[in-house]
């Protein structure tokens, strides 16, 4: 496995997401697909803005408002010298 499916493994099992992707219904296939082929990050020198869509309505979120969406403790840091 190499390029861009490799990394996206390697950082859900990171985060303890091995089975994000491992998705039966084809309705959430699709919207899975959406978010993630829609999603990026803008860095500017006061925030950072984390865009995407998801059915078919673009959102716009800070980090901060995307990761408290994701669920993360936000006392977490992602260290990846210390990953499982």
């Amino acid at each position: 496995m190499t390029g861009l499916l490799q990394d996206m493994n390697q950082a859900f099992t990171a985060v303890g997401w091995e089975n994000f992707a491992d998705i039966i219904e084809p309705g959430l296939q699709l919207l899975t697909m959406e978010f993630l082929m829609t999603l990026t990050v803008e860095e500017t020198s006061t925030e950072t803005k984390v865009y995407f869509r998801f059915f078919n309505e673009q959102f716009e979120m800070t980090l901060q408002q995307f990761s408290v969406a994701l669920g993360f403790n936000k006392r977490y840091i992602l260290d990846p010298q210390h990953t499982c």
